[in-house]
């Protein structure tokens, strides 16, 4: 089912399997089937297929090479799991980052990106900087536990609007209370996220307004 093929069709050969690989996947397929007939080891990753109606998905296999009690390889046994989905989600996220990379990389205020269910996709360097916070752990990062109760409901207010398409930009100012004991004043715009017409998240821009505050 995953390949496209009748089980009547398929020879059970390895010519008939490779038939079936993405031809720019071929050669990596061969070499790692090759390589655990050497070690007898068995072996594990994820290359293309191109199934016979048409289309590319994207396999995650492992297998096993038998063998007989004198050493000679008999059959091969293993599963394949269609992780397509995931290998798409995954390279649509990296080209993603990449269009908030080429177009913040000179924006000296800070940026966030998270998608719809609040998970932080993507942070420029400002903001890893102003918040003291690793790229690694963006995916653990909150607002929620630098600013007040009362900033944080308005916050999730406004962005549950702009989730459900309701309006496209909201503007608010607030007390943000950072490591090291640091308050600041930040003026943030917060705009959704679109793929098409549909809303994939929410960006945070972010800009210090300390000093203005103390003006006025």
């Amino acid at each position: 089912r995953i390949f496209g093929v009748e089980r009547t069709a398929f020879d059970g050969t390895l010519e008939g399997f490779l038939a079936l690989v993405h031809p720019e996947d071929v050669s990596k397929v061969n070499e790692a089937y090759q390589e655990a007939l050497m070690t007898r080891q068995s072996y594990h990753f994820t290359h293309r297929i191109c199934p016979p109606g048409g289309g590319i998905r994207y396999i995650e296999e492992q297998c096993q090479i038998v063998y007989s009690s004198a050493g000679e390889p008999l059959h091969s046994r293993g599963t394949a799991q269609d992780v397509t989905d995931r290998i798409q989600a995954d390279l649509a996220l990296r080209a993603s980052q990449q269009r908030y990379e080429s177009v913040i990389r000179h924006i000296s205020d800070a940026l966030m990106v998270d998608d719809t269910e609040g998970k932080v996709v993507y942070a420029n360097e400002r903001f890893l900087e102003l918040f003291n916070v690793p790229s690694s752990e963006l995916g653990d990062f909150r607002l929620g536990e630098y600013i007040d109760a009362q900033t944080i409901a308005l916050l999730a207010d406004y962005r549950n609007r702009l989730l459900r398409n309701e309006e496209s930009t909201a503007r608010l100012e607030f007390e943000c209370r950072l490591p090291k004991s640091r308050r600041l004043w930040l003026q943030l715009s917060i705009s959704a996220v679109l793929e098409g017409k549909t809303v994939t998240g929410t960006q945070y821009l972010l800009r210090d307004i300390s000093k203005e505050r103390e003006t006025q």
